[in-house]
Parts: C-alpha cells; structure tokens; sequence
C-alpha cells in the first residue's frame, strides 16, 4: 500500500458566516449550506436546522450505503425507502426553560431501512453488516450514541 497521507485521509473544509439574521451561511468547494437554527420546536416554521441536517446525514448514508454496495455485488435493490426516530433528552433546557438546566443531547436513534432484494438468510445478513461497515457516518457515531438499525426486507 502507499504511504501516501491521502491514501488513508480525506480532508475537507469548510467556511462558516453568521449573517445578519442569525442564520448561518456555510461554504462548500461548490455550494452554500443555510443552517436557520440549531434546532427549532416551532412546527409551523420551515428551518433548515443543524438538528435536521445532523439526522438526515445519517439516514441518508445508511441508504447510500444499502445502494452502493448492491451495485458492487451486482444486486437487484429496489423500494429503497428509510425512517429515523431521534430522540433529543432535555429539550427544554434548549428553549430556557427555568428550573431546567441539565445537558441536552441526543439520546436514542432508531432507524428503520425498508428495501426489496432477492438475497436470503446468512448472505442476506453478511451484506448488511458489509452495509454497515462501509458507512463512515454510522460508523462515527455508533459508540456515542444509543442508535439502533433495523433493515426490513420487502418480499
């Protein structure tokens, strides 16, 4: 193998501007992330929250994970479709609540990947564990946080 330091690292950067509004603008090498709040209880309002990027991440690099390795093993995958349950403790210290003051953070995710695939048993469970390992967002958080991957094969 290489001793090349981008052989085993990938780095990226990223620039961030509060604005005006309080919003906060982060620069991609192509894009332009707005970040609206850090988490919003306000269900009538559309923010564009941290909380929310944070969750669909990690949603979406399960999937991406479930179809990048069907296409390595030249699998059929079809009905791709997930769901994730966060469950934030101590919310009310977030809003200010008085009398509430301790930590706030997330607890416990479930996450559910429904999926159609014409693979069985032990070959079936070898690949979503293979799934899994090759999802480096998971595999970042998995010893920090309570979270819980379920996948349910559509037959």
């Amino acid at each position: 193998m290489s001793d090349l330091y981008e052989s085993y690292n990938y780095e990226v950067s990223y620039r961030a501007v509060l604005n005006l509004d309080d919003s906060i603008k982060v620069f991609t090498d192509k894009d332009v992330i707005e970040v609206s709040n850090s988490i919003s209880f306000d269900i009538e309002k559309n923010y564009k929250t941290s909380f929310n990027y944070f969750s669909v991440s990690i949603l979406s690099d399960i999937m991406y994970g479930l179809l990048l390795e069907a296409k390595k093993e030249n699998l059929d995958l079809q009905d791709v479709e997930g769901r994730i349950n966060v469950n934030l403790k101590n919310p009310l210290t977030i809003l200010d609540v008085k009398g509430y003051n301790e930590k706030a953070k997330i607890d416990k995710i479930n996450l559910t990947i429904y999926f159609y695939l014409e693979l069985f048993d032990k070959k079936l469970d070898d690949f979503l564990k293979k799934v899994l390992d090759n999802c480096f967002i998971y595999n970042s958080i998995k010893d920090c946080v309570n979270i819980d991957v379920k996948f349910k094969q559509i037959l």
